[in-house]
C-alpha cells in the first residue's frame, strides 16, 4: 500500500511538474512573442501619428522620434527571429517556418514603409493629403498594420491551442492532487484570465488608436486649410483696407497746402490729425501684412551672424526714430541659423520696444546666455515695467497694456516675436528688471532649431 501511495505521489508529482513545465513554456515563449508583435504595431502607429503632426505643422514634434520608434519596432522583430531580450523578458527565436515566414514579410513592409516616410518627408512640400505620394504612403501604412494583424492573431491562435491542451493537464490533475492540485490550478487560472485580459485590452487600445489617427489626420487637413484660408484673407485684407487710404493721406496733405492760409488753427489741427491716424492704420495694416507672411521665410543653410544684424536693426531704429537716445550694452551674441529677416523683425521689436519705454531710465541690455539645451537671450531696460496681470496678454495681437497706451504702436509686434519664437520651437516670456523695469526672454533649443528639425534621422 504504502509503495502504491507512493508511486502515486510520484505520478502527481510528475503530473504537476508537467502542468508546470507546459505553462511556463506558454509564459516564456508565446506570450513575449504576442508582446512584441503588439509593440511593433503600436511603435508603427505611434511614429505614424508623429508623422503626420509633424507634416501639420506640430511645432512640439521633431523627425527624430519618428525614426527612433520605427527603427524600435524592426529591432523588436528581429528580436522575434534571432531571439533576445524585451523589457527584461527572455524571447526564443521563432522555431516555426510559417511565422518566420510572416515576421519577414512584416519587416520587409517595415522597410518600404520606412523608406517611404524619408520620401513623402523630403518631397513634403508636393506631398499634401490626396496626393499620389500621399496615398501610396497610407496604403503602405494600411498593408503593415495588416500583416501585424496577422500575426498578433496567429500567435494568440498557437497560445489559445497550448492553453487548451494546459487545461486539459488541469482537468485530469484535479481528483489527484488534493490541495496542493487546487492551489496551483487557482494560481494558473488567474494568470491565464490576467493574460486574456491584457491581450483583448491591448488589441482594443490599437483599435483606439488607429482610429483616434484617422481623426486626428481629418482634423489637421481641416486645420491646415483654415490656416492658408486666414493668411489669404489677412494679405487680401491688408491690400484692399491699405488703397482708400492713399487719397486720405493726399487729401489732407492737398488741403493743408493749398487751403492752410484759409483755415485756422483748429482746422489745421483736424487735417494733421486725419493724416495722422491714416499713417497710423498705414503702419497697423502694414504689421498685420507682416504678421501673415511669418513663417514663409525659407530657413538658411549656414549659420547667421546675430550681432551683425542686431547692429543693423540699431541703426534703422536710430535712423527712424531720433527720439531713441538710451544707450545698448550689446553682449557677445551666437550665430543661429534662421533667417536674416525673421531675427530683424525678432530683435527690432523688443529692442525697439526697449528703447521707447526705457527713454532716459538708463541702458537697454541685450545678452545671451547658452546652455546644452539652447540659448537663452535677454532684452533687459528700465522703464515703467509690465504689470504682473499683463505679462501674458501683452503677447496677444493688439493688446497694448496699461504702459502701451501713451507710446504709439500697433500692439502686433510682440504677436510677430511670439510667432517667429513658436515657429523656432521656443519660448518667449517676460520678467520684472531688478530695480525696476522689465526684461524680455527668449529661448531658442539648439543652435540651430528651426533647420535641425527638417534634417533625416
Amino acid at each position: 500500500m504504502h509503495v502504491l501511495i507512493g508511486l502515486a505521489g510520484l505520478l502527481v508529482t510528475f503530473m504537476v511538474a508537467l502542468s508546470l513545465h507546459r505553462g511556463i513554456r506558454i509564459s516564456q515563449s508565446h506570450v513575449p512573442l504576442v508582446d512584441a508583435s503588439s509593440d511593433i504595431k503600436l511603435e508603427v502607429a505611434l511614429a505614424h501619428l508623429w508623422f503626420e503632426e509633424i507634416l501639420a505643422g506640430d511645432r512640439f514634434a521633431d523627425m527624430e522620434t519618428v525614426w527612433r520608434q520605427l527603427r524600435k519596432a524592426d529591432g523588436l522583430a528581429r528580436t522575434m527571429l534571432e531571439g533576445g531580450e524585451i523589457q527584461g523578458m527572455s524571447v526564443p527565436a521563432l522555431a516555426e517556418e510559417a511565422l518566420r515566414a510572416r515576421v519577414l514579410t512584416l519587416r520587409e513592409t517595415l522597410a518600404d514603409l520606412s523608406l517611404i516616410t524619408r520620401e513623402r518627408w523630403e518631397m513634403r512640400e508636393a506631398s499634401a493629403a490626396g496626393t499620389a505620394l500621399d496615398q501610396h504612403y497610407d496604403s503602405v501604412f494600411d498593408a503593415f498594420l495588416q500583416l501585424a494583424n496577422e500575426l498578433s492573431g496567429e500567435l494568440q491562435n498557437r497560445i489559445a491551442l497550448d492553453l487548451g491542451r494546459f487545461r486539459l493537464v488541469q482537468g485530469i490533475l484535479i481528483p489527484l492532487c488534493l490541495a496542493l492540485t487546487l492551489v496551483m490550478n487557482y494560481a494558473f487560472y488567474r494568470f491565464d484570465r490576467h493574460r486574456s485580459r491584457n491581450i483583448d485590452e491591448l488589441h482594443q487600445a490599437h483599435l483606439d488608436l488607429t482610429d483616434e489617427i484617422r481623426q486626428r489626420k481629418r482634423v489637421q487637413k481641416e486645420l491646415v486649410r483654415l490656416n492658408r484660408d486666414l493668411d489669404g484673407f489677412v494679405s487680401m485684407a491688408s491690400h484692399d483696407l491699405r488703397k482708400p487710404l492713399t487719397p486720405i493721406m493726399g487729401y489732407a496733405e492737398f488741403l493743408q497746402m493749398e487751403y492752410g492760409d484759409r483755415l485756422d488753427e483748429q482746422g489745421m489741427d483736424m487735417l494733421r490729425e486725419i493724416e495722422k491716424q491714416a499713417e497710423r492704420m498705414e503702419e497697423l495694416l502694414e504689421d498685420l501684412l507682416m504678421l501673415s507672411r511669418t513663417g514663409h521665410v525659407k530657413q538658411p543653410e549656414t549659420p547667421v551672424c546675430t550681432e551683425g544684424v542686431v547692429h543693423k536693426v540699431l541703426r534703422d531704429l536710430r535712423s527712424s526714430n531720433p527720439e531713441l537716445s538710451a544707450d545698448v550694452l550689446l553682449e557677445k551674441l551666437p550665430e543661429l541659423r534662421i533667417a536674416p529677416t525673421l531675427l530683424e523683425q525678432l530683435f527690432g521689436n523688443l529692442l525697439g520696444n526697449a528703447l521707447k519705454y526705457a527713454g532716459s531710465c538708463g541702458p537697454v541690455r541685450l545678452g545671451a546666455t547658452e546652455t546644452a539645451e539652447g540659448v537663452e537671450f535677454c532684452v533687459e531696460d528700465h522703464g515703467p515695467g509690465i504689470p504682473k496681470a499683463e505679462r501674458e496678454l501683452i503677447f496677444h495681437p493688439f493688446y497694448r497694456g496699461s504702459s502701451g497706451r501713451h507710446h504709439q504702436g500697433t500692439g502686433v509686434g510682440l504677436a510677430t516675436v511670439k510667432k517667429i519664437t513658436g515657429l523656432c520651437r521656443g519660448k518667449v516670456w517676460v520678467e520684472e528688471t531688478p530695480g525696476g523695469g522689465c526684461t524680455f526672454k527668449l529661448f531658442l533649443p539648439g543652435d540651430n532649431p528651426q533647420h535641425r528639425r527638417d534634417e533625416p534621422a
